[in-house]
């Protein structure tokens, strides 16, 4: 058991669907808001941060109440890596980021990959807030001691059968969780397939092809635009698994046309890469225009290649400029049939051609200032789901949310089962009070008059006198 030299007496809260314990403590001492307690009550765990303190000036006792560091628990950004496609990786990462080990016994479902930085909270209602529709399999989600648990009903590690309790209440009460007779078609988030696009998508002579998210190449029927990535910046604390890339080059290439190739280069502003300039130039394969030519010496033709340089700085505040130059240059191609004639006695070009360029002026076109910096990063496409969507059969309109979030049919189908299973049942819920000297927790299932039960919740009240009473709240499905 705690110390409770300086308790008079402590209240806690346990309740199913929660994170966070409620913990009233009536205190005989004036310790301040922001201390944490914890303890054991036979071998059981607890801890809490104090939230709120209440003095009575007459008698001097401090009545405190608190909970687990919910701004730490619940509020606090979580960083996910790329393998964190599945519910139980995903509570991994989260006990190992709090300091925690896990202790996960739940089906683990697939998921989309979570954002880069998600709260706890945010977290634990994507993942398991969709389960309270199903009871039966509701997944509990609690912290003892050093240990992160996720315990789904149905899969409790052992039961437990009180000795000294008291029945105080049952309450029995119909539950209808199916409606009209129809088949059950729920939207599925993510995708089984993998979580960014990959492959070709056609439509007629339009085309584009993904790889791991990325758009790499689109074609409209004549013209082909392809793309090249570089890694996202190493030491991005929004993206540390370099998930996110920078454009670092475009070229467009039109049948019968030279290929336009545009080349971006970044530089680092407060601590995030932006777009420091842009250069469009148009590549003319020399080789391919004079191919078939078979005439004899000629100077000419004059070609023009055209380069458009665009540079972006940073002007502080917020605001950056943009100031763009063309310049075009001349190319002077000479044409020799290899062997046939010398440019200069005992020479000739090995290739038959021999050129010049000239370079043009660099010409100002003008400048523009804009709110936001230039060139963010490309982020990968992710699969919606909806057009792939799995389809899960049930006899039944549920009385469920419509769109489940997980990637995979069999935790669908479990959760359609879980459905049916419940229909028309009767939830019956008790109120018990037990004496015992051991801790009713929901990593168990409690057994009383040979009924199985869950956990609903547990008051715990101790007394430095009286000693320790637990009124739980059971509940089970007949």
């Amino acid at each position: 058991m705690a110390d409770l030299t300086n308790f008079e007496r402590m209240t806690i809260q346990l309740q199913s669907g929660t994170l966070a314990d409620s913990y009233s403590i009536d205190h005989l001492s004036s310790d301040p808001i922001g201390t944490s307690y914890s303890g054991t009550l036979y071998g059981w765990p607890w801890g809490c941060t104090v939230r709120t303190r209440n003095v009575n000036p007459a008698n001097k006792r401090v009545q405190l109440s608190g909970d687990y560091d919910i701004s730490r628990m619940l509020t606090k950004y979580i960083t996910f890596s790329t393998a964190s496609t599945d519910s139980q990786t995903v509570m991994g990462e989260i006990a190992a980021q709090l300091g925690k080990t896990l202790n996960f016994n739940a089906d683990s479902h697939g998921c989309r990959r979570m954002s880069v930085q998600t709260s706890v909270m945010q977290v634990l209602s994507q993942l398991y807030g969709w389960t309270s529709a199903t009871p039966n399999a509701f997944v509990n989600v609690f912290l003892r001691g050093d240990t992160l648990h996720v315990v789904q009903r149905g899969k409790e590690s052992a039961t437990y059968t009180p000795v000294n309790y008291n029945v105080l209440s049952i309450q029995e009460k119909l539950i209808d969780t199916l409606m009209d007779e129809c088949l059950w078609q729920p939207s599925i988030i993510g995708d089984p397939d993998g979580t960014f696009l990959n492959g070709t998508e056609h439509c007629g002579t339009a085309s584009i092809t993904y790889v791991d998210g990325f758009v790499v190449s689109q074609t409209n029927g004549d013209k082909t635009t392809t793309f090249t990535y570089c890694a996202d910046n190493p030491n991005n604390p929004e993206d540390p698994d370099n998930i996110d890339k920078y454009l670092t080059s475009k070229t467009v290439q039109e049948t019968g046309k030279d290929p336009i190739v545009t080349s971006y280069s970044y530089e680092m502003y407060l601590g995030e890469l932006f777009l420091r300039s842009e250069v469009e130039t148009q590549t003319i394969d020399f080789m391919a225009m004079m191919a078939g030519y078979t005439g004899s010496w000629f100077a000419g033709p004059q070609a023009a290649a055209s380069t458009k340089y665009t540079t972006h700085a940073p002007l502080g505040n917020g605001f950056f400029s943009s100031e763009t130059w063309t310049q075009t240059n001349q190319l002077h191609v000479q044409y020799v049939p290899p062997n046939d004639f010398a440019i200069a006695p005992g020479w000739y070009p090995a290739d038959g051609y021999s050129s010049a360029m000239t370079l043009g002026p660099l010409a100002y076109t003008g400048g523009t200032i804009s709110e936001g910096r230039p060139g963010g990063r490309s982020s990968p496409h992710e699969r919606g789901g909806e057009e792939n969507t799995p389809k899960v059969y049930i006899t039944h309109n549920p009385i469920a949310p419509a769109h489940i979030p997980v990637t995979d049919t069999v935790t669908l189908s479990a959760y359609a089962a879980n459905l049916e299973t419940l229909d028309e049942k009767t939830q019956v819920t008790m109120k018990v009070d037990c004496y015992d000297q051991a801790v009713v927790d929901f990593d168990k299932t409690v057994t009383v008059a040979g009924n199985l039960w869950y956990l609903n919740a547990n008051q715990i009240s101790v007394d430095a006198k009286t000693g320790i009473r637990q009124s739980l709240e059971l509940v089970r499905w007949a």
